[in-house]
């Protein structure tokens, strides 16, 4: 166990590296006081040592990432601990992947050599090479009838927990199972500018107000995302990894641990992509072409407009794999989501937990609870126009009917709306200035149409613009290993 100090936050966080080497007799620990497990990731010696296998279990929201250099690998659950391994060049295909899509369905990431390990998946390192595979997917042996009571078991309870809510069916379901056990409850929210979280707040101050939740709503309509995301990738996050609401996470997780109002927070995550929560597993986005526009969220112009020429991301190319006769069943859409967002948030989530002193409750993500989601039929999970239908036909009778029938939104953030007093070259600044990532990578008339759109009222790139701000901040963390100045640009 490695203890690593960030005297920033002020807090201590723990985590585990495990380091190979192939030596003559075959492949070894290096460390002994890092030994196997590796957080739930398990690892298998050959009995002549030759070969070494590495499995992360299916429906593990423990991040492990993996990095091979001439006869050594090295695993850990932190991504810039394996920078110290040697310098790191960036993957710019990678960083082509993350603006392409809300999260990239890749193993890639940020630094090249460096790959996360997919859950339900298999490494095998031998003396020629490695060979990756997929792993059995997991058996329920929950059965239906028992699932609320796996949830309700799985709740935490004390005066220092406290829920995520907002108006979607997981986080009210978790919350009014906590009142119907009888359980006080704390939970939090935020208001926002613009379309987002601040659209459900009335929904959430009444299901609070009803059953007897003590709410707190974080007013986040003013805060500078230039300065939060700076302090996002240096604290909290390792690299750029998925959509704008894990923006929206982290103020709301750093509100809940500054205030003191809970050190344990329980979170709903699991059902969209167990019971088809979102708009791309609906019938009309089977078509594989419609579900890849459904998932993209910057087009090929404008990926061409705004990188230099260099090597592409495999993203576009995973997500062809997975259709069969040009049409994505429900089954792979649901893979797709597992690969993409739920990964994408095991690595965040690794990374907020730690840096904000909390620790994340995830009630749906047990594995017995996840595996008998994902094992219903498809009329549980999609039926006349409705998702989560297990969720509204078996337990409809806990929740309003407000709650039943409102569109879903969740936790989001619109950018836009806090670029709006900016000016367009203040926002190239922004992105030319920390590291020399725009300098190498960009095309800077392809970023000022952007920004012009944007703040034009055109078009709605914030997202976009937001990203490449990340990616220049993430960048200075490579770019110190190779020893160049990044102060200038």
């Amino acid at each position: 166990m490695v203890q690593t100090r960030d005297d920033r936050a002020g807090i201590m966080s723990d985590s585990r590296s495990l380091h190979l080497d192939l030596t003559r007799d075959g492949w070894t620990v290096v460390d002994p006081a890092h030994p196997p497990p590796l957080a739930d990731t398990d690892l298998t010696f050959s009995p002549d040592r030759s070969e070494v296998t590495i499995e992360r279990p299916w429906l593990s929201h423990r991040a492990v990432f993996v990095r091979q250099r001439a006869g050594s690998v090295h695993l850990s659950t932190e991504w810039e601990s394996l920078l110290c391994d040697g310098p790191a060049a960036l993957d710019l295909g990678y960083a082509k992947d993350y603006l392409r899509f809300q999260a990239p369905l890749t193993r890639r990431t940020f630094a090249g050599g460096i790959r996360y390990l997919g859950h339900g998946e298999r490494i095998r390192f031998q003396r020629g090479g490695c060979l990756t595979e997929s792993l059995s997917r997991p058996v329920s042996s929950l059965p239906r009838s028992a699932i609320v009571q796996r949830l309700e078991a799985l709740l935490p309870e004390g005066d220092d927990v406290c829920f995520h809510l907002s108006s979607g069916l997981d986080s009210s379901l978790l919350v009014l199972l906590a009142r119907r056990l009888g359980r006080p409850v704390k939970a939090a929210t935020i208001r926002t500018r613009g379309r987002g979280a601040s659209d459900e707040l009335e929904t959430v101050e009444r299901l609070a107000d009803e059953a007897g939740i003590d709410l707190t709503v974080f007013d986040l309509k003013d805060f500078d995302p230039w300065q939060e995301g700076q302090r996002l990738i240096d604290r909290s996050l390792a690299y750029p990894i998925a959509h704008p609401s894990h923006l929206v996470r982290y103020l709301l997780d750093r509100s809940i641990s500054e205030s003191g109002l809970g050190r344990r927070v329980v979170t709903g995550r699991g059902p969209d992509e167990a019971l088809a929560g979102y708009d791309a597993h609906r019938d009309e986005f089977s078509p594989s072409f419609r579900h890849l526009a459904r998932v993209t969220c910057t087009s090929e112009a404008q990926i061409a407009a705004l990188f230099a020429d260099g090597p592409d991301g495999d993203a576009q190319t995973n997500h062809g794999r997975l259709a069969a006769g040009g049409a994505l069943s429900l089954e792979r859409r649901l893979e797709y989501d597992l690969g993409a967002l739920f990964e994408a948030w095991n690595i965040v989530e690794s990374r907020l937990g730690p840096g904000l002193g909390l620790e994340y409750v995830h009630p749906f993500l047990d594995r017995q609870v996840m595996a008998a989601l994902l094992a219903l039929p498809a009329g549980d999970k999609l039926a006349d126009g409705a998702q989560k239908v297990f969720l509204r036909r078996e337990l409809g009778y806990l929740y309003p009917d407000y709650v039943l029938t409102r569109p879903k939104l969740g936790l989001t953030i619109d950018i836009r709306e806090y670029l709006r007093d900016e000016t367009v070259d203040g926002i190239l600044a922004r992105i030319w200035e920390p590291s020399p990532f725009a300098t190498d990578f960009l095309k800077p008339g392809g970023c000022r149409q952007l920004v012009e759109d944007t703040l034009g009222g055109r078009a709605n790139h914030g997202w976009q613009i937001w990203s490449l701000y990340l990616c220049a901040l993430a960048y200075r963390k490579l770019d110190a290993k190779r020893g160049r100045d990044v102060r200038t640009s």
